[in-house]
């Protein structure tokens, strides 16, 4: 069984038939439920096989046709009849036709008759030339076409359907068939429409031993012996060799084994005659014939949809009873459930229940309506979920009601209190930086307290607002005006950088500390090293060393001293 369709655009019925030798049987394989059809309020549709050779019939009670909460009211009889099953035949000619000859004679004498322009005389009449070898005759022979051989070019199995339905006192008749109305209706009681045929294995038999023969004289397609019409192709090839030999006998013969070819002759199919097809035209091209009252070679299946109102509609229901409710307490951020023990009680019938959780703010229910089949008597514990967001712990109502799927107006409904513990955030008085704020936790809630315009640092672990340097401070490795550009690589420090500032330079000083201590050591070592061993121009030259390398050593001391006092000053500027 199907679960229910609310929303079908009718109720279906499936009927399967099976039938051995007349007798049929209807069997109930599907139903489905809805209102809402497109031809009536509500409908069953009944899918149905005939085995096409007799009667048909079903009794069916109301309680047999039923879907789950919903039966017929009224029991309802269908009877089908199957009729005129018959095999067509599509004539088409075949390019060989059935002549009847007559002919002339004439004399020949050698040497004066033209025999080149006699046959050219003759075969512009229509005829064929014929003279025999040394005879002084010769012939022209003329061909009267009388009929046209013919093929099957496709053959088709046809059939008409009477369906008629008892219920409520009232009878109704549709009629169908494969080759006319395949569909049919009696207003505001049911609609029919062939669906087409199941095989039965076998098909219409071939015309294996007939010719279809077109008469021109009569103007119709018939069927003709299968043994005459080969004797008559078969006497073409010998008809020459004979005609010259006796020329009467041989069209003697040829003319009577032509009206033997053309004539009718009764033809039967599985026992069934075949009948010239009078519904349809006929042409030497293409005609149709017909075998009547034959072996069923598909069994019909069509669709019946019924009003339901002509057979009424029984509805069950469940009753829905909400035994105990309970929503244990969660926490904020996981899914909290409110879980309940539901009965379908007393008089209520096998059905489906559907679930409805309503929740006050800021509890609210998750997941998809849900909805659940009940036997009679049967009790289920189910859980709903729920969530909610708080910065506290809160509790809150929440509604869940149950109704019944098919009849919703039988519903009920339990209040539930729901509780839900907030997640922990902050400690009451706690502070911290978060980017440019200062805050500080109030009711586990971070509260901004303060918002800087360059960035929260910790000071001794409590968050305050930085404050930036007016200018950049050499030689500290920090970025103190926020430029990005550090001590030498900021413009601001180019004079500390370069040992200058304000037009003063070290290498001047460096130069003066460097010649007086070069000269003073000059002076101090010629009072130890007599003048006499030691050359001039090496005293000269030792002494401009000196100078060098004290210029150097005394300026970079120099500088770094210059340096060092200058920034300490800038400091005590900021």
């Amino acid at each position: 069984m199907l679960s229910i369709k609310r929303f079908l655009p009718f109720l279906i019925l499936l009927l399967m038939v099976s039938s051995v030798f007349g007798a049929s049987t209807l069997s109930l394989d599907q139903v489905d439920y809805s209102v809402n059809d497109g031809d009536f309020n509500k409908a069953w549709l009944l899918l149905v096989t005939d085995d096409g050779r007799s009667d048909s019939f079903i009794a069916l009670q109301g309680s047999q046709i039923k879907d789950g909460d919903v039966e017929a009211q009224n029991s309802v009889n269908i009877n089908t009849y199957t009729k005129d099953n018959a095999c067509e035949y599509v004539i088409k000619t075949s390019g060989t036709t059935i002549d009847k000859v007559s002919y002339e004679e004439h004399t020949y004498i050698p040497a004066i008759t033209d025999d080149v322009q006699k046959k050219l005389e003759c075969e512009n009449n229509g005829g064929t030339y014929f003279r025999p070898s040394f005879a002084f005759k010769y012939y022209c022979v003329y061909r009267t076409i009388e009929g046209y051989l013919g093929y099957v070019d496709t053959k088709t199995y046809s059939y008409e359907v009477e369906i008629k339905t008892e219920s409520a006192g009232q009878s109704k008749l549709i009629k169908l068939s494969n080759t006319g109305a395949v569909s049919g209706e009696v207003p505001n009681f049911m609609i029919a429409r062939l669906h087409g045929g199941l095989s039965t294995g076998t098909d219409c038999p071939d015309l294996n031993s007939a010719y279809p023969i077109y008469n021109r004289n009569t103007g119709e397609w018939y069927t003709a012996s299968k043994f005459d019409v080969d004797q008559y192709i078969a006497y073409q090839t010998t008809f020459e060799t004979e005609f010259l030999e006796e020329p009467q006998f041989a069209i003697s013969t040829f003319n009577n084994k032509a009206t033997k070819a053309i004539d009718y002759e009764p033809t039967k199919v599985a026992d069934s005659p075949i009948y010239r097809d009078k519904t349809a035209s006929q042409t030497s091209v293409q005609g149709k014939l017909i075998a009547k009252d034959v072996f069923p070679y598909l069994n019909p299946v069509y669709s019946l949809k019924i009003n339901a109102d002509w057979i009424g509609v029984k509805q069950f229901t469940t009753k829905p009873v909400i035994k105990s409710i309970s929503s244990p307490q969660f926490k904020q951020g996981t899914t909290g459930y409110i879980v309940a023990e539901i009965l379908n009680g007393a008089g209520g019938k096998n059905g489906a229940m559907s679930f409805d959780v309503q929740c006050q703010s800021p509890f609210s229910s998750t997941g998809s309506t849900l909805v659940k089949s009940f036997l009679e008597g049967e009790s289920k514990i189910l859980n709903f979920p729920i969530t909610g967001a708080s910065t506290t712990s809160v509790n809150g109502n929440c509604e869940l009601c149950v109704q019944d799927e098919t009849d919703p107006s039988i519903k009920t409904c339990k209040t539930v209190v729901s509780s839900m513990t907030n997640l922990k955030i902050c400690d009451t008085n706690q502070v911290r930086c978060n980017g440019q704020n200062v805050e500080s936790c109030e009711d586990n809630n971070w509260k901004v307290e303060e918002k800087c315009d360059t960035f929260c640092e910790l000071d001794d672990s409590k968050p305050k607002c930085a404050v930036i340097p007016k200018k950049e401070i050499c030689y500290d490795n920090i970025d103190n005006d926020f430029d990005g550009k550090i001590d030498c690589e900021d413009s601001e420090c180019s004079y500390e950088c370069n040992g200058t500032k304000k037009g003063i330079t070290v290498l001047p000083v460096a130069i003066v500390f460097a010649i007086i201590f070069s000269l003073y050591i000059i002076f101090w070592v010629s009072k130890i090293i007599p003048k006499s061993k030691v050359k001039k121009w090496i005293i000269g030259i030792i002494l401009i060393l000196l100078i060098i390398a004290l210029t150097i050593i005394f300026g970079v001391i120099l500088k770094w001293i210059v340096v060092m006092f200058l920034s300490v000053i800038d400091i005590f500027k900021i």
